[in-house]
């Protein structure tokens, strides 16, 4: 399973988020998960991912199609 950092938040989602916010005195972070199953990769495919991944400055995850 993976997550990634919500960006599509709806007005509604937002406010309940900012009123849990205010009346806790915490951040919130908000991830999306998803099933995904990691792609295998040979070793000159997953040099050039780690090459991309130094260049982008990212951390990159392969996954699967299937």
């Amino acid at each position: 399973m993976l997550c990634t950092l919500e960006s599509t938040l709806t007005e509604t989602q937002m406010s309940e988020i900012k009123k849990f916010e205010t009346e806790s005195g915490v951040n919130l972070l908000a991830f999306r998960c998803f099933k995904s199953d990691p792609a295998k990769l040979d070793a000159e495919k997953l040099a050039q991912l780690k090459k991309n991944e130094a260049k982008l400055g990212i951390c990159l995850v392969a996954v699967s199609n299937n």
